[in-house]
Formats: C-alpha cells, sequence, structure tokens
C-alpha cells in the first residue's frame, strides 16, 4: 500500500532469496473472509493461553476452535447444587426457558452452526 517492497524493510540471510520469503509469507494470506477470520481467531485463542476462560468464551462466541475436529461441546456452565436447595421455583422456571440445565444446550448469544 506503502509502495515499499517488503524485501526493502528486512534483512534477508544470505542462505534465502527473496522469492522464497515472499512465497512464503503468501502461502499465510487468507483467500476469503471467512478464512481471515479464522486466522484472527486462533491468534485471539492462542493469546489467551494464559487466560483459559477468555479462550473457552472465544471459542463458544466464534464455534470455531484451532485445531480441526474439536468442536466445543460445553456452551454453559451448569447451575450450582445450592441453587436447588435455596432457590427451587425460580430455578425450575429458568431451566424451562432455557431448555434445560446441560452444558451442551446453547445459550441465547451462541450463534447456531
Amino acid at each position: 500500500v506503502s509502495g515499499v517492497k517488503f524485501t526493502d524493510k528486512i534483512t534477508i540471510p544470505q542462505n534465502l532469496s527473496a522469492a522464497s520469503v515472499l512465497m512464503k509469507f503468501g502461502s499465510w494470506n487468507a483467500t476469503s473472509d471467512e478464512e481471515k477470520l479464522r486466522f484472527i481467531y486462533t491468534q485471539r485463542w492462542i493469546d489467551a493461553f494464559r487466560q483459559p476462560w477468555e479462550a473457552y468464551a472465544e471459542a463458544r462466541r466464534t464455534g470455531l476452535t484451532p485445531r480441526e475436529g474439536d468442536p466445543i461441546a460445553h456452551f454453559r456452565m451448569p447451575y450450582p447444587p445450592s441453587e436447588s436447595q435455596y432457590n427451587q421455583a425460580n430455578l425450575n422456571t429458568a431451566r424451562l426457558k432455557q431448555g434445560g440445565d446441560e452444558p451442551s444446550v446453547k445459550v441465547w448469544w451462541v450463534p447456531e452452526k
């Protein structure tokens, strides 16, 4: 965009050619908007390594995980056992409205995929 070539800004080791460096960077370019978002979500998921709840929330929100075949199976936290002891009537009403209290039941903001 600025008119400056990428290879003008870096020092390439002698055993690598500029073409091989550009080819490698070119292979990282996404071809579609969905693929670009997948790259962003993957980097965000990796960045949240020290904050596992943040990584879980990001994967749950997007429905994507960095690993193939690793779908999110837990979308919600179950109510604590004390809730059934102290608030049984409201708990039953909430469970009916939400479709249950199982971890596999999606919360309202999770996209259907």
